[in-house]
């Protein structure tokens, strides 16, 4: 009778260990990728220059790459790249990028420690309330900061460019100066706000809110007994 038992058991929590690691799999693999694509993105902002090219192309990247940017038209006959643009212009546009990878990456991370704890039967343990309390910080407060930074970059922009109120048209060399080249069309977007890791964040918080109460069952349920 107890070998029948054992061998269900084992029947039942081996289908259930091989999904857990399919999906463990699945979101290290989504969480690198998109880590990578990120950061590549980042850098190149930074730089100004594609990180490598075939030899055919100029290693410069248009002004208008810039997430904050609609277009970027250079008055005819003149020449310009984002490296020539002013640094911390790229590096607010690149900071957000960074930023995404690195809540991703460690929401990711919190979110693997989760799984691990519920396949071990602890979902209503303390370390698993915390896992989830942090994951819901990590993606609320990272979704709030890059939503800052994207709006510092526009208002930092339209500032420079003489497109914000009280700023003044900005003389041609100073928007020269500032943009890297001679610009005769510049629109600058609204700034973007990442609605999806602040929304999962408050998921995340509802699900903590959800656990605690069951530990609190949990431990009921064990004095009753």
């Amino acid at each position: 009778m107890s070998e029948t038992m054992q061998t269900t058991t084992v029947e039942e929590t081996k289908p259930q260990g091989v999904f857990s690691r399919l999906v463990r799999a699945i979101l290290i693999t989504v969480a690198a990728f998109w880590a990578i694509s990120h950061l590549s993105q980042g850098f190149t902002l930074v730089t100004g220059r594609f990180l490598w090219t075939d030899g055919n192309v100029e290693p410069g990247l248009p002004l208008e790459h810039l997430p904050i940017l609609t277009t970027a038209e250079l008055r005819p006959g003149t020449s310009a790249t984002m490296e020539d643009a002013d640094l911390l212009l790229r590096w607010a546009n690149a900071t957000p990028l960074f930023l995404e990878a690195a809540t991703v990456v460690i929401a990711a991370w919190l979110l693997l420690r989760v799984l691990r704890r519920v396949t071990q039967r602890e979902a209503f343990s303390t370390k698993t309330i915390n896992y989830w309390k942090a994951l819901s910080l990590t993606l609320m407060v990272g979704g709030v900061l890059i939503g800052l930074i994207n709006t510092f970059a526009t208002l930092y922009t339209s500032a420079h460019v003489g497109l914000w109120p009280n700023t003044g048209q900005r003389d041609r060399a100073a928007q020269a100066d500032f943009l890297g080249g001679d610009y005769v069309g510049i629109n600058i977007d609204f700034p973007n706000w990442p609605i999806s890791l602040i929304v999962a964040g408050l998921v995340a918080l509802a699900l903590t809110t959800a656990f605690r109460a069951g530990a609190q069952l949990e431990r009921d349920v064990d004095g009753v007994i």
